[in-house]
């Protein structure tokens, strides 16, 4: 016990050092894992545009006050070689970041990746995407994109519009700019609705939707479910029949749509 943790201390000094490797073997419970993982900098400008896509794995990114973009890099597998296939690709152009992981398919297996990315908080995040991994941000700037196949969303504290997608996870979306769209084939939905740019639909089909609507919202909204009551707390809108309701904030220029097909819709007027 004692020379592990002398083992882990070692792991964590030397990972503060930009580019560095560290590869550790632990007992996860599952069975002895490898580890490896490294820290990346990058200077960026208030411009640069942040864009991840991680396959199998978690996407991490906060903002911070700093003018470096730091990416700390956690890749698992069951076997040195598998996580040796593992490739994870930082580039840096004038007016963006990327970070993509890659994989040799015939050594990976069960390999999986953690990107944990701070940010300056004035640079605009694009897109995030994963195919199997939850997505979180926070106190960040930018329009961002969040996409997964299978994981939950998570987005806080972001000046901009954000759109989010996920088949397979719930979705939390609070203290943002504006909302694009939101929806998930298998989770709950829970947002802030401040303002809309365009027409936005939020919609799951198999969870309960809450949302927080602005007070200077002008959309034409509609809410429907298969068969529960909808909730509405503070917000005027007429009840069309036992599952369905509608109605017009402020000049109604864009249509607002709330849709589930197996889940409860509690609709409420954002605090200020």
């Amino acid at each position: 016990m004692e020379r592990r943790a002398f083992i882990t201390g070692i792991t964590a000094g030397v990972g503060m050092f930009g580019g560095c490797l560290s590869t550790l073997q632990v007992n996860d419970g599952n069975g002895i894992r490898t580890t490896r993982t490294e820290r990346r900098s990058h200077d960026v400008g208030s411009k640069t545009r942040l864009r991840v896509h991680n396959p199998n794995g978690s996407v991490t990114v906060t903002g911070h006050e700093e003018t470096t973009a730091t990416i700390d890099i956690e890749i698992r597998g069951p076997t040195e070689r598998s996580v040796e296939a593992v490739s994870v690709k930082t580039d840096r152009s004038d007016d963006q970041l990327a970070v993509v992981t890659g994989y040799d398919h015939t050594n990976a297996e069960r390999a999986d990746v953690s990107l944990t990315v701070n940010y300056p908080n004035e640079a605009p995040i694009e897109r995030l995407r994963t195919t199997n991994g939850s997505i979180e941000v926070r106190d960040t700037a930018g329009d961002p994109e969040l996409t997964s196949q299978s994981g939950n969303l998570s987005i806080e504290n972001v000046d901009g519009t954000v759109a989010l997608s996920t088949n397979n996870g719930s979705i939390t979306a609070r203290d943002i700019g504006g909302l694009r769209n939101a929806t998930a084939s298998n989770g709950s939905i829970e947002i802030d609705v401040p303002s809309i740019t365009g027409d936005v639909a939020v919609r799951t089909d198999n969870g309960g939707i809450d949302a927080a609507l602005g007070q200077d919202l002008n959309a034409a909204i509609t809410a429907t479910t298969s068969h529960t009551p909808i909730d509405l707390h503070g917000v005027t809108l007429a009840k069309d029949g036992p599952t369905t309701v509608s109605g017009t904030l402020g000049d109604g220029m864009h249509t607002l749509t709330f849709e589930t097909n197996n889940g409860s819709i509690d609709l409420r007027q954002l605090s200020a």
